[in-house]
Parts: structure tokens; sequence; C-alpha cells
């Protein structure tokens, strides 16, 4: 049944803000101390930190190789070296409101939580590629699954399914808490925080 927990820690940070999966480990967006957290995804445990590339980092992804964020601020995208945290490239954001960064292997994803709208963007340039209308208002999280977005919506919102062509909504379910800011995506599980619990959960989808 999509959406049974599988396990569930406390997020150690008071202000949790984004997720993401390099492959191994979840790494946490730490917004009031301006770090960004690789995660034990079992246990909970913090690893390692990194320096955010701006106070009001809302937004994380992973593309690989490097980490991907996004602020408050508006301005940037920045993609980061994930041993230093050193931003080795940066491109414009089309929105004041990034939330959900994820990569699909060729471009990004961006989750605006101002509006209404999903954009792939070409991530050497910033160039929107294409632009969808999202399932719900506001956006928050974004995972890939290797086909199709998986996006988050809102206080009391579910999570969403997305045809990354056409944006149709394919399936959904009611997370844990229902504030979900979050996703990432591990290859055969879904991952999400919850913000108003403050609690990371590991789902089967």
């Amino acid at each position: 049944m999509p959406g049974t927990i599988i396990r569930s820690w406390a997020s150690p940070f008071a202000t949790t803000r984004g997720m993401t999966w390099d492959g191994k480990h979840l790494w946490l967006v730490d917004r009031e101390n301006a770090r960004l957290w690789q995660m034990d995804p079992v246990t909970g445990t913090p690893i390692r930190s990194i320096p955010a590339p701006e106070a009001t980092t809302n937004g994380i992804g992973w593309d690989g190789a490097r980490l991907w964020c996004g602020g408050t601020a508006g301005v940037l995208l920045y993609q980061l070296d994930p041993d230093t945290g050193r931003v080795v490239h940066s491109i414009s954001s089309p929105t004041v409101q990034p939330r959900g960064i994820v990569w699909d292997g060729c471009a990004l994803w961006l989750a605006d939580s101002l509006g209404t709208l999903l954009y792939r963007l070409a991530p050497a340039t910033g160039r929107v590629i294409l632009s969808l209308a999202s399932p719900g208002d506001p956006n928050y999280g974004l995972a890939w699954d290797g086909r199709s977005l998986w996006a988050s919506v809102g206080a009391g919102g579910s999570i969403y399914q997305v045809a990354p062509v056409t944006g149709v909504a394919r399936l959904a379910f009611v997370p844990p808490g229902g504030n979900t800011y979050g996703l990432a995506w591990d290859g055969h599980t879904m991952w999400l925080h919850d913000y108003s619990l403050n609690v990371v959960y590991q789902l089967s989808v």
C-alpha cells in the first residue's frame, strides 16, 4: 500500500528544509545554522556537514556528483562540491521561492512554492525547458523515481506521482503528518520530511 511507514526518526535540526538522496545517504537542510547535513538513513545520525550557500536555503538536490541548493533569496540556484560546500556553478532561478530540487538524469526540476508550476531547467544555463502545472498549491518537495516526478503539496496536502511531460497526476497518497517539505527517492522507497512534526519517514510506494 502506498505510504506505508517503514521507519521514522526525529530530525535533529529545529528548522529542517529540504531533503535529497546521494545514492547512500540522505542530506537535510539545517536552515537555522545554514548547514547541509549528510545523514545515516537508518539511524538518523548526522555524519558530517558543509556550509549552505545562503542563510535562507530551502531546497536541496543531488545530480549524481554534486549537490544543488536554492533559497528564498530567489536569485540563484547553486551547484556545490559535496565534500567542501564550495559553489562550483550557479544558474538563475525562475522563481523567488524555490523549494524542491531534483535531477532526472539530464536536467533539474524545481518546485515554485509561491505558485503552481514545476520547472524543468537546463543545468548549464538555467534555461526553462518545460513548465508544468502542479497538482496542488503550494509546491514543496520533489523526487524522481527514474520515470516520474513525485511532488508534495502544502499543509494537509497529498503526495502525487506526476507524469513529467503532461503534468498529469497518476497516483496520490496522504503522507504521515500531512505537511511534507522534503522528498527523496532511494531507488526503492520514498523518504519525506514532515515540517510540522519535524520527523523523517521512509515509506513504501
